[in-house]
């Protein structure tokens, strides 16, 4: 069977349910199955397996990848490419830390997400605080 697009193309119609392939996916470092996690994603799994410990913090997926949530919010997670630390804050704070040095802005696809900052330094200390920040701000502001 073949389906025409809306350009006017004709091409083949997607395979019933059944017979399509399905989706391997690893277990990541914090018990939880993701297609996000890889070496540079490691370091970020090691950190929240602390946090992950809360009964409110889980792990769910934002963007198509696996990321840190509390009472349904996003709070924090790892780029993929980069293994930087992405956290949500409030814009004030966002602002606090890239004049300070501590992050820049998160901006995927040249598109800034003011209330999320990237985090690159690597410090266990530094990114559990960071990532504690963020859960308190989503959980002030459900």
């Amino acid at each position: 069977m073949r389906t025409r697009s809306k350009s006017g193309v004709t091409k083949p119609a997607p395979a019933p349910k059944a017979e399509r392939k399905k989706t391997v996916v690893k277990k990541d470092s914090a018990g939880g199955k993701t297609r996000g996690y890889n070496e540079k994603t490691k370091f970020f799994w090691d950190v929240a397996r602390k946090l992950l410990e809360r009964k409110e913090v889980t792990v769910g997926s934002m963007m198509g990848f696996p990321c840190l949530r509390a009472e349904g919010k996003f709070f924090a997670m790892c780029e993929h490419r980069t293994g930087e630390l992405i956290a949500k804050m409030s814009r004030q704070r966002v602002q606090e830390m890239i004049s300070s040095g501590q992050g820049k802005l998160f901006a995927p696809a040249k598109t800034p997400f003011r209330e999320w900052v990237l985090v690159a330094e690597q410090s266990e200390e530094d990114w559990l605080r960071v990532m504690d920040e963020a859960l308190r701000f989503v959980s002030e502001h459900a």
